[in-house]
């Protein structure tokens, strides 16, 4: 564990472990450190035991963790975010037009929600049957839509909208999982761009996200140091490392073209481990066929 003040350049170590071997840095005084020894196994993360004991440093990194705001971004209308934001929607007003001036970004049709009077259906999730969303056709006229017959890219992007809000007013940090899917490139690329800018992130939220689309590594919104692939081996175990380290000369993290062929290619590793696929043929006494891909 490193830590650096906002005026520092450089960080410095609070501690290091490897396996059971721990050394300590002055910043974690003589007396926590017996007691942090002596209460800490295999099974124990120093920064959990740390701030039980009251010790500052420990106590600020789990804090850290616990602070962030997660997002499994592969659920959307079923998950509890879902329904979250939903029951939002329907309590205040004010929320209505901010998640409708948000959802215009992705979809110039939307122009806000509409709240039926009454609520159809008995069941828990009857609230959601309340929901329309406001679209503008061609000619000017008004057309509602129930929320749940939306894309899942609109269902997704209602979902994201309150973690994304509290972060940037915060300064925050945002876990999202799966960020790319059901979005256009063009769409996750937005909501990178609105992290990235300091006029719409004044207070310098973070955004870590895992992302299956490719074509963000050519896009030159993200910096090689800020790209990392995890690699998994035959054991199951994952390995965590950056694009950058692939760049042995590289000074200043910048533009990134012919990364997203080089990953392909399996220049960069953590890649699927894909293995021979048997298809059956449509003849059922046919051999199966093994294709290789």
């Amino acid at each position: 564990m490193n830590y650096k003040t906002k005026s520092s350049r450089t960080f410095k170590p609070v501690f290091y472990r490897e396996k059971d071997e721990i050394t300590y840095s002055s910043k974690i005084p003589r007396t926590p450190q017996k007691f942090l020894s002596n209460a800490i196994n295999n099974r124990r993360l120093i920064a959990t035991v740390g701030k039980r004991l009251g010790i500052e440093y420990p106590k600020i990194a789990l804090d850290w963790f616990n602070d962030a705001i997660t997002v499994n971004a592969a659920d959307t209308a079923g998950s509890t975010k879902f329904t979250v934001a939903c029951l939002e929607l329907t309590a205040i007003e004010e929320s209505r037009e901010e998640y409708g001036q948000f959802l215009s970004v992705f979809d110039d049709s939307i122009r806000g929600f509409e709240i039926a009077k009454t609520m159809n259906g008995s069941s828990k999730n009857a609230h959601l049957n309340k929901i329309r969303t406001v679209h503008e056709t061609i000619d000017h006229r008004k057309m509602l839509l129930p929320l749940q017959e939306e894309s899942g890219g609109t269902l997704k992007i209602i979902v994201l909208y309150p973690s994304i809000r509290l972060s940037l007013m915060t300064g925050g940090v945002l876990f999202v999982d799966e960020l790319s899917m059901q979005l256009h490139p063009l769409l996750v690329r937005y909501l990178i761009q609105t992290f990235a800018n300091p006029e719409k992130n004044p207070k310098n939220a973070q955004l870590i996200m895992t992302l299956q689309d490719v074509s963000h590594l050519n896009d030159c919104v993200l910096r090689r140091d800020e790209i990392w692939f995890t690699k998994k081996d035959h054991s199951g175990a994952s390995t965590l490392y950056s694009l950058y380290d692939f760049e042995e000369d590289f000074k200043k993290p910048g533009s990134g073209e012919g990364e997203m062929k080089n990953y392909l290619m399996g220049k960069y590793g953590a890649i699927p481990l894909i293995q021979k696929i048997a298809s059956v043929g449509t003849d059922c006494h046919e051999e199966p066929r093994t294709v290789e891909i």
